[in-house]
């Protein structure tokens, strides 16, 4: 194991907009809170022509990416390794020996196992997700084929390989371990930003502006919303179940282009905003202009394993929240720690009867379990 005072450090992201608000939120900021910090830099492969901003971490731009939809999923499935290889004997000339390389997700810890092989560094598997059975729920893997196959064998060749691995569930964890039980597995879930809490005045105000009674207990959902993970033929069915029942609903997306025009959302009862329009204030105030939170999630072969994002950005805007059945690391955290603010959705009757609550100050509970602080622990 290298001395980790002496070490290099590197974080790897390939065909990832590093511009995007969910790696700003769970990559860039939290790798500002890295205790070796100013041994660090950010490794971005990306496409051709993609701008790069500036930021506290020092990035290293390569743009040689080629697009993952072009082998990943399809016939050319077989040059997954060969083009693994060429980047890691790119990124040979550009890594100091005697350095560790953090890598974000399967491909890019596929990349960094072969560098390991050429150079003296160590990787660790920051794993996001269970990639190949979440690839075999949206169709692009096919369980029990070649591609399904050789990514089994490189997950376990990751799990003997890497000096540590990263879960963000505990489910992930067991899994992980079911599979190589020497793995050394680290749970870190995802990483809250500081909101930064509004007067109620200025809330109400805004409530207002929108459309909106003081009165109304409005629903916000937050996120992507089309035809992937966040499946809005599923929420749209649930929106109309909570029309019907009187509340209103705020929706804050990146795909605001589609959604307006989706005849099922044209209704008084529902409001659009573009995530592209607002900067972090805008959104944590429009966020907190509501009452309760939503995330959804159908089920899969790794709902055990899911938590998303958003349900700990509405924990951290004080909000009530309605958790999926099958969003099954939030079902586990609505149980064990905010059992006094998650409501567990199975059907219509579950969201009979909302209230209106004062907003919730969870701060310490928030900070020990999702504190980008915890970061360090990649490292530890």
């Amino acid at each position: 194991m290298l001395d980790r005072h002496s070490c290099n450090y590197y974080y790897l992201i390939i065909n990832e907009d590093i511009n995007s608000g969910l790696i700003m939120s769970q990559v860039v900021t939290p790798l500002t809170c890295l205790k070796y910090k100013d041994k660090l830099k950010i490794i971005n492969i990306n496409k051709f022509f993609r701008k790069v901003n500036k930021y506290d971490i020092p990035v290293i731009n390569i743009p040689i990416a080629i697009p993952a939809r072009l082998f990943l999923f399809n016939f050319f499935f077989l040059c997954t390794p060969l083009i693994a290889f060429f980047y890691s004997i790119i990124l040979v000339f550009f890594l100091k020996t005697n350095s560790v390389v953090i890598a974000r997700s399967y491909f890019a810890t596929l990349v960094s196992f072969f560098i390991s092989k050429i150079k003296n560094i160590e990787f660790i598997f920051d794993s996001r997700s269970l990639f190949i059975d979440e690839n075999i729920l949206s169709g692009n893997i096919k369980k029990g084929s070649l591609n399904y196959k050789m990514w089994r064998y490189f997950e376990i060749v990751f799990l003997k390989n890497a000096q540590k691995v990263i879960a963000v569930s505990l489910k992930q964890k067991e899994f992980y371990k079911s599979r190589f039980k020497n793995s050394v597995i680290e749970i870190i879930p995802c990483y809250l930003t500081a909101p930064i809490i509004y007067e109620k005045d200025k809330i109400k105000h805004i409530k207002q502006t929108i459309g909106f009674r003081n009165d109304d207990i409005v629903v916000c959902y937050y996120g992507s919303l089309d035809n992937g993970w966040n499946n809005i033929d599923m929420y749209c069915e649930v929106f109309n179940e909570l029309i019907n029942s009187s509340y209103k609903i705020l929706i804050i997306s990146q795909n605001y282009n589609l959604l307006k025009s989706d005849r099922r959302l044209k209704h008084n009862s529902i409001y659009l905003l573009d995530t592209k329009k607002l900067n972090k204030n805008q959104l944590f105030l429009y966020m907190q202009i509501c009452d309760y939170g939503i995330v959804l999630m159908k089920k899969s072969a790794d709902w055990e394993t899911r938590l998303s994002v958003k349900f700990i950005d509405y924990l951290n805007n004080g909000l009530q929240v309605i958790v999926g059945k099958y969003v099954g690391e939030a079902v586990r955290y609505s149980k064990e720690f905010f059992s006094h603010r998650c409501i567990i959705y199975e059907d219509s009757k579950s969201i009979d009867g909302l209230k209106f609550k004062s907003k919730y100050n969870d701060k310490k509970l928030l900070n020990s379990l999702f504190g980008i602080e915890n970061i360090n622990r990649i490292l530890d």
